[in-house]
């Protein structure tokens, strides 16, 4: 049924995708980090992107290990933001490739999510957040909108892989 008014909606091109970085619910519920979608990165299974990006804060200790194995999105996301944990030096410079590389094993480890991303191609993706100005827009419009930008590039290339593929056949 989702599928069906994917289709519909994205007969324009300048059509915008927004969703929610606070809850993975909805038409476009699948694309937020909390959104439950096993995958696989270096040999360790996650739950959801929001683990893996969090965990990733705390990389090669063991912080990494306890935000992995965290019950649920919120524990994970709670015990990422706790600052009595020893936030890595380089974070500033690696979070936006964290978390790209957890949206990439999402999207290409599970194929009915990547069906359902590469339907919104063309549209913009907008993560609506009430107060993270880098990762999403808030309410009154203002923010980066990174988290969107890493999905629409993510989605690119899974759609630049299909087209290479299909000039194969060919």
């Amino acid at each position: 049924p989702d599928t069906a008014v994917v289709h519909k909606k994205m007969d324009q091109s300048n059509q915008s995708i927004e969703f929610s970085g606070e809850e993975d619910k909805g038409t476009y519920g699948f694309l937020s980090n909390r959104f439950i979608s096993p995958f696989e990165i270096n040999g360790k299974k996650w739950p959801s992107v929001e683990h893996y990006f969090q965990a990733q804060k705390f990389a090669g200790t063991e912080h990494e290990e306890a935000v992995r194995n965290a019950k649920n999105v919120e524990a994970a996301h709670k015990m990422g933001r706790d600052r009595s944990r020893p936030l890595r030096n380089d974070w500033d410079q690696v979070k936006e490739k964290a978390a790209f590389d957890g949206i990439l094993a999402k999207f290409t480890q599970n194929e009915e999510l990547k069906a359902k991303l590469i339907q919104t191609n063309p549209a913009s993706i907008v993560q609506r957040t009430r107060n993270d100005a880098y990762w999403g827009v808030t309410k009154d419009g203002k923010g980066e909108n990174k988290m969107g930008q890493i999905i629409e590039s993510v989605r690119s290339q899974l759609v630049t892989e299909i087209g290479d593929k299909s000039e194969e056949n060919h």
